[in-house]
């Protein structure tokens, strides 16, 4: 199915104005907040516009954003909108408790939105203060519940489909500061208590004899968060200004988002003659990410999953995982001024395990170690880019003997497998030399060591060639090029081998191979 998308930044334009002054008045605000969608390349309209005393009543509000050349946009519209100037100069915003939104496709043979969905929120409130160039708007929504009332296909066809999210506790602020020529700097902070998102509906297909009856199948679900806080800063610009991504950051284009949630859970069911299950929760996690002319920072951490999956129709009956933590981060510099800089990546996936019955399928005769399973890499470094990384034209000639990037130096924190009754653990630390790329054939000489522990490798290697996976002649190989680069460790069933880069030279344990 095609998909349409459209951006985060624009549908927050829509329900919270930008811009405004010390004493506020219901008019700046108002004026603002047209300026700023007009800005992203959307519109607010109006019926009427009045003051009843202290107050600027707006009636038949509509508000329309989308991608600036893109197919979507949404739609918002409210029967009323009130912006009550108070004695302390600042202005109370209150809003229809119904909003009604559309989300529509230019391309779609739908005729009219693709989707349709109600708003309904309880206890709002708005205040908006700071001066005329810059207005903060804090709210609070004590609860809401966006349902869904029409959903079409790309053909146009209505779907069987409803849809009810519901939220509590919702608070935050928002403020962007947009001057002529410079990009507008948005800050915003967020916090939301309980959600649910509960959807059901009927997937239509056609019989196989005839292709005129409807068969189908009924689904159901619900997704449950505990909470979520989110913080945003940055300066951003129109999406005109974006083509050139490098240009724009030397615009100054930068942003820092953080994302904290607590424990969510999903559950979805499927009836289509049998029934299937999946069921998944999380005890929360976080989602990061900065990106300005000078780094490049992601990460997302989940906690505490497990995911487990019943098809009887297709013979499933326990299918299921679990783990302690999922993480991966990782950080780059973006200058390519050549200078040294740090980067870093970070992968753990800590006690994963699988349910017996998925066990069962590759080990049927349980030789195998269902211990849980956990694999790290841990490793910073400095290094430089030695060309411009947004250059359309970087990878353009693999055979160049230019390389892009230089690396300084690897620091390798932890490197940790167990898997199968087996471990693996590693650490160390190497330098470069990158005036002498000839000694190793083009790399750069380094100059480090790294260390190596292993355990119970011999035992799963036996295992292995009970199970038929690795055959006797490959095992006499294996333990033949073990007896040549380690040695015995403390315990039994333990090695260990040092890799050394000096002089020059490679040495393992002291032999030096290079």
């Amino acid at each position: 199915m095609k998909r349409w998308t459209i951006s985060a930044a624009t549908v927050l334009a829509l329900v919270l104005p930008s811009q405004a002054a010390w004493a506020l008045t219901p008019e700046e605000v108002w004026d603002s907040w047209k300026a700023s969608v007009a800005v992203g390349g959307g519109s607010v309209t109006a019926a009427s516009e009045a003051r009843e005393g202290e107050a600027l009543v707006i009636t038949g509000l509509e508000t329309r954003a989308g991608d600036p050349g893109g197919p979507a946009h949404v739609q918002m519209q409210a029967d009323r909108l009130t912006l009550t100037g108070r004695s302390d100069g600042t202005v109370a915003v209150t809003m229809s408790d119904v909003i009604r939104v559309e989300y529509m496709v230019k391309d779609s043979a739908a005729d009219g939105p693709v989707l349709k969905a109600e708003i309904r929120q309880t206890g709002a409130e708005t205040i908006a203060s700071g001066t005329v160039d810059a207005i903060t708007y804090n709210y609070t929504i004590a609860g809401f519940e966006a349902k869904l009332t029409e959903l079409r296909d790309e053909a146009g066809d209505l779907q069987d489909v409803q849809g009810l999210l519901t939220g509590e506790q919702m608070s935050g602020k928002y403020q962007l500061v947009q001057e002529d020529g410079e990009p507008a700097s948005v800050r915003s902070e967020m916090v939301l208590g309980p959600m649910t998102l509960n959807v059901s509906g009927k997937e239509t297909g056609w019989a196989e004899a005839g292709g005129a009856e409807e068969a189908g199948s009924r689904f159901s679900g619900t997704i449950t968060l505990a909470r979520l806080k989110t913080a945003f800063s940055g300066a951003l610009l129109p999406a005109d200004r974006l083509t050139d991504i490098r240009a724009a950051l030397a615009e100054g284009l930068a942003f820092d988002s953080q994302t904290e949630f607590g424990a969510l859970t999903a559950q979805v069911e499927v009836t289509d003659g049998a029934t299937s299950g999946f069921t998944a929760k999380l005890d929360g996690g976080d989602l990061g990410l900065l990106f300005d002319g000078a780094r490049f920072d992601w990460g997302v951490s989940l906690l505490g999953g497990d995911v487990r999956m019943e098809a009887p129709a297709e013979g499933l009956t326990d299918v299921a995982t679990a783990f302690t933590e999922v993480t991966l981060r990782m950080g780059i510099p973006l200058a390519n001024d050549g200078l040294s800089s740090d980067f870093s990546f970070l992968s753990r996936l800590v006690d994963v395990t699988v349910s017996d019955y998925v066990w069962g399928l590759a080990d049927p005769t349980s030789q195998l170690s269902r211990d849980p399973a956990t694999l790290i890499v841990d490793l910073t470094g400095k290094g430089a880019w030695l060309q411009d990384i947004f250059a359309p034209d970087l990878t353009a000639d693999p055979s160049a003997s230019v390389s892009p990037a230089r690396i300084d130096q690897i620091d390798l924190k932890q490197g940790l497998a167990k898997l199968l009754g087996a471990q693996l653990d590693a650490a160390g630390a190497l330098s470069f030399d990158n005036t002498d790329t000839t000694t190793f054939q083009g790399f750069p000489a380094p100059d480090g060591r790294i260390t190596v522990n292993l355990a119970g490798v011999s035992a799963l290697l036996d295992k292995l060639v009970a199970l038929g996976i690795v055959s006797a002649n490959d095992l006499t190989g294996i333990r033949m090029g073990m007896a040549m680069f380690t040695r015995p460790g403390a315990g039994p069933d333990q090695l260990t081998t040092e890799i050394e880069f000096r002089n020059k030279g490679l040495f393992v344990n002291g032999q030096q191979l290079l």
